[in-house]
């Protein structure tokens, strides 16, 4: 059985430093969890599924603020959709993996959301996120959602996995996932 090791998500992070080193923080959830997913299946250990849908992390246990998390929100709004297509862009979504067997997750990129919305100049008053997270749904931090949307997942599979990939892939990618065994 896989575990995700602190090795393995040091590799995942380096591979995805050479192949996108200007990618902002927070905004690249799609890469690292399909670069996960290929570095996974590169070394021949279980797969894990891409999951898509909404996650909000916590910045204070004070629900009486006005801003209690850090979020993103997938909604079901063909507006919105077809916008993000027309701009060559991901809708408003989260990505990260998920083991069925295990009943896991899997999130690489935990560790930038108190980088996202700088703008916002949020006090993030909680200890930093971890750089990954992994663990079952219920074992999740307090306060920490995932939620997977049926319809989000069929989005991303069916529209933007194709390209995602093929950024990944053209890229010199056998030096940095290793030969295909």
């Amino acid at each position: 059985m896989f575990t995700v090791t602190k090795e393995f998500v040091d590799r995942l992070f380096a591979i995805m430093q050479k192949l996108f080193p200007d990618l902002p923080p927070g905004r690249g959830c799609v890469y690292y969890s399909v670069a996960a997913m290929l570095l996974m299946g590169r070394e021949g250990r279980e797969l894990w599924q891409l999951q898509a849908g909404s996650a909000h992390w916590p910045i204070t246990l004070d629900d009486a603020k006005e801003f209690s998390h850090v979020s993103v929100v997938w909604e079901n709004n063909k507006g919105r959709i077809i916008q993000a297509l027309i701009e060559e862009k991901l809708p408003e979504m989260h990505i990260w993996l998920g083991n069925y067997t295990q009943q896991m997750i899997f999130d690489p990129c935990s560790g930038y959301w108190p980088k996202m919305n700088p703008e916002l100049n949020l006090l993030w008053e909680l200890p930093d996120p971890p750089k990954y997270l992994l663990c079952t749904k219920e074992a999740t931090p307090k306060g920490v959602v995932y939620e997977c949307d049926k319809d989000a997942i069929e989005l991303l599979y069916g529209v933007f996995l194709r390209p995602v990939m093929a950024a990944i892939q053209r890229r010199d990618t056998k030096k940095l996932f290793g030969a295909q065994s």
